[in-house]
């Protein structure tokens, strides 16, 4: 996805996006030797909680105030349209190869479309992690959900905290939403029983349980711009801390 207009580009966000996606299509291939590759949706995360941030303050700076209709009506502009593609290609998919999963599809897919599929996963008790059978077909949709959400509330809760507190408490109000899904995981894993899907459910697809690298992402967004901690590294310095990071992050 290119900058926004109005932000700079950062090549490294496209990097890190394309590094998130591969790590989570592997782990879903089955490669054992990447077990960890389910977490690249939460570094999917963090990216869109930065892009999203930067860009509704860049929109704030500019223009004095947020136009919210223009915002949301960019969002679905962005993300609607790739969406009905891939319902309309997977309904295809299941009339004609599998459509003993056609019942199920149907009754997913307006989850899917309202951004409520991570709900309504946790409602049918459906384990992220299940290795026997197949996986409903739009449950990768999930996180789509979970970010149609924090677009929804994260704009509101930003005009707030400018209004009455100001820019330099941003990154403290995004820090304590990411700190209270950050309990909220701990509390439902605590909670989960092993014979309980239910709970399993809620801890890997609830919004409040997997909401922490959005709001890290956005904590970013204010305290940390590339282009302003580059004017006095030297190019060098900079490829041999980007080479030190891909390993990291791969480690």
């Amino acid at each position: 996805m290119a900058a926004p207009k109005g932000i700079r580009y950062i090549p490294a966000i496209d990097g890190l996006r394309a590094i998130a996606v591969i790590a989570v299509i592997l782990y879903h291939l089955g490669f054992k030797w990447i077990p960890g590759g389910f977490l690249g949706v939460d570094l999917f995360f963090v990216i869109s909680g930065y892009v999203i941030t930067r860009l509704l303050l860049d929109s704030i700076q500019r223009s004095g105030g947020l136009d919210l209709r223009g915002f949301y009506a960019g969002r679905i502009r962005r993300l609607v349209p790739p969406l009905l593609f891939m319902l309309v290609i997977t309904a295809i998919f299941v009339g004609v190869w599998a459509p003993d999963s056609m019942r199920r599809f149907l009754t997913d897919a307006p989850f899917a479309m309202t951004g409520l599929m991570n709900w309504w996963l946790v409602f049918k008790h459906q384990d992220y992690f299940e290795s026997f059978g197949r996986p409903p077909l739009l449950q990768h949709t999930w996180s789509l959900g979970v970010e149609a959400q924090y677009y929804l509330v994260w704009p509101l809760i930003l005009l707030f905290v400018l209004k009455v507190f100001g820019k330099k408490v941003i990154p403290t109000a995004a820090l304590a939403i990411a700190t209270f899904s950050g309990i909220a995981l701990f509390l439902a894993s605590v909670r989960a029983d092993i014979s309980s899907t239910q709970d399993v459910s809620h801890v890997y697809f609830g919004t409040d349980t997997h909401s922490i690298g959005l709001f890290l992402g956005s904590a970013l967004a204010v305290s940390w711009i590339p282009q302003n901690l580059r004017v006095n590294i030297e190019k060098r310095a900079q490829d041999f801390i980007d080479f030190i990071g891909v390993f990291g992050l791969i480690g």
